[in-house]
């Protein structure tokens, strides 16, 4: 839960809506969310390296994250893509990254609401992207009020939501304690997450759609940067540095430094 004036933060846009034979294969990159309906063909989407399939009859809610998605050449799709972000661009919605496939008729009152999305929009003159279309500030809420219609039905879908104040707290606290770790502390991921008040799976996946990255690999990064500085910045010796880190015999640690920075720790220091 948020307050209203937090979600008078967020940003939504429409960016197309449209319903269609796309004519020809299609691949490329995307990082808008997306609601797709199968009519015809198939579609492939590639993300973090997982595959999703969705064919003839289903309907595929796709996630704000980076991927590559394949159409079919005989592809038939009824498409919306949008944007509904925080001010520091994190999504309101985004599924861990993952991908969620339904039925044509579990979906059935998207559909409806993303047909009739397409109706209020398409006596417009714009050929796929509606930002590019010419319209008055009525025209303009209008069309934004239609959205809005089919953001509450498209919600109702998806329930797992992002507030602001929820990630900033918990991702701060979380940040605070990981910084104050010692380079050598063993890094408890579920003492972490029951001090900073959330479950491990929660804690992971605000510190995903935020930092971009996971407690531990928070903390990781942490011991590689010290690592990294240390060893290419300053005369402190190899082996008082591999201490440092927790490490008993310099070979791991070596083995460690080729692993994360690519090169021996004498190979570092020499550069």
């Amino acid at each position: 839960m948020a307050t209203y004036k937090s979600f008078l933060n967020l940003h939504a846009t429409l960016l197309w809506c449209y319903e269609r034979v796309l004519g020809r294969a299609l691949s490329h990159n995307q990082v808008n969310a997306g609601v797709w309906f199968i009519h015809r063909g198939r579609v492939r989407v590639e993300i973090a390296g997982n595959t999703y399939h969705a064919f003839e009859g289903q309907c595929m809610l796709v996630p704000p994250v980076e991927r590559m998605q394949f159409f079919t050449e005989d592809a038939e799709i009824l498409s919306v893509a949008f944007r509904i972000r925080w001010p520091d661009s994190t999504p309101l919605w985004d599924r861990d990254g993952t991908v969620r496939i339904l039925e044509k008729e579990e979906a059935k009152g998207l559909y409806q609401a993303s047909q009739q999305l397409i109706k209020n929009t398409n006596n417009f003159d714009y050929d796929w992207n509606i930002q590019h279309a010419q319209m008055s500030p009525k025209e303009f809420f209008e069309v934004q009020g239609h959205f809005m219609e089919w953001l509450q039905v498209f919600l109702s879908f998806e329930t797992d939501l992002n507030t602001q104040d929820e990630i900033s707290t918990y991702v701060q606290r979380a940040r605070t304690i990981l910084t104050q770790l010692r380079l050598t502390d063993h890094l408890d991921l579920e003492k972490l997450s029951a001090d900073v008040g959330i479950s491990l799976p929660h804690l992971n996946r605000l510190f995903r759609q935020q930092l971009k990255k996971t407690p531990r690999q928070f903390f990781h990064d942490r011991r590689v940067e010290y690592a990294q500085k240390l060893l290419t910045q300053s005369e402190v010796s190899i082996k008082e540095i591999s201490l440092d880190l927790g490490f008993e015999h310099l070979s791991h640690f070596s083995k460690w430094c080729k692993q994360n920075l690519g090169k021996s720790p004498r190979k570092l220091r020499k550069k």
